[in-house]
């Protein structure tokens, strides 16, 4: 074969290997709106009219103070949950602009490499746009824990970390990120995992995203306390608190793993305090307060 012919085969498979890294939108058309126009619509409902969002333009403050280290967000459809997400998102807009997010979530389908699966390389597509993997710090994070495998398999149909991305999208605009998914693992795990997050995050502009919902599928009157006493955790900074609180008390929070290890994260970048900026439940959409999903939303600050 003529040595072009060849190159131009060996350009195409190269091409088409980093198209493979290419994460496309699962849950686009389904758990929030499938094109541009009618997403940037739904979001910019959330933040300004829904009676659950902060009702606050997400304009961001390029001469903010960067004191956000860390938010918890949930993760359910956006008709459920955005209007919750909307308050800690908003904090982030009038805080500054972060060059770098960690977004940690939960393996729902049970896909992931336990206990934690990480993308190194390539992009998710959104309807708004392609949201970079920052390579350099993920690799980073590979590198510091042997807990944590590089799986972009393990991403492919979870939930829990693409319904935060066209959220940073619609107020950042072009962003960089890092995948993380936490499959299974003891208090020892998380804490490791966050570690090596931290470590690798010294030296950036970053913030750490927890994404989880609450309780689930209880009366609304004891999602909320059982809900309130994982808060309570959280707002300490505690992640052995907080693990022991949910499984002692047996908290239906999917999440707990992922936000344990962001809390672990963030108190090594210098995080002192947290804040409850919203709760809500999926009853005050479906109007059916006997089985409800708890949301909150909540700000890890230095």
């Amino acid at each position: 074969m003529p040595k072009k012919n060849l190159s131009l085969i060996l350009i195409h498979f190269l091409e088409n290997g980093d198209e493979k890294m290419i994460r496309e939108a699962k849950y686009a058309g389904s758990w929030y709106e499938g094109t541009e126009s009618a997403l940037r619509e739904t979001l910019k409902r959330f933040f300004e009219e829904d009676e659950r969002g902060p009702k606050k333009v997400p304009e961001v403050n390029e001469a903010g103070p960067r004191n956000i280290i860390a938010i918890v967000s949930p993760h359910a459809g956006y008709t459920y949950s955005g209007a919750i997400a909307a308050h800690a998102y908003v904090e982030l807009a009038f805080d500054g602009r972060p060059a770098l997010f960690i977004v940690v979530g939960i393996d729902h389908r049970g896909a992931g490499v336990a206990p934690a699966s990480i993308q190194v390389e390539g992009g998710w597509q959104t309807p708004l746009g392609l949201a970079k993997i920052n390579s350099d710090v993920a690799k980073k994070i590979l590198e510091n824990s042997e807990k944590i495998q590089d799986s972009p398999r393990a991403h492919s149909y979870e939930h829990s970390l693409e319904l935060q991305i066209p959220f940073l999208q619609y107020i950042f605009g072009e962003i960089e990120f890092v995948p993380i998914m936490i499959s299974s693992g003891s208090l020892a795990v998380f804490q490791e995992v966050g570690s090596a997050i931290a470590k690798a995050c010294q030296q950036e502009n970053v913030v750490l995203i927890a994404s989880t919902d609450f309780t689930h599928f209880e009366p609304a009157e004891s999602a909320k306390a059982q809900d309130q006493k994982a808060i309570n955790a959280i707002l300490k900074l505690n992640e052995e608190l907080l693990y022991k609180t949910v499984r002692s008390n047996g908290i239906s929070m999917c999440g707990y793993g992922s936000t344990s290890t962001v809390i672990r994260a963030a108190r090594e970048l210098g995080a002192k305090k947290a804040v409850l900026l919203k709760y809500g439940n999926s009853g005050e959409v479906s109007g059916d307060y006997h089985s409800v999903v708890g949301y909150g939303a909540l700000k890890i600050m230095k």
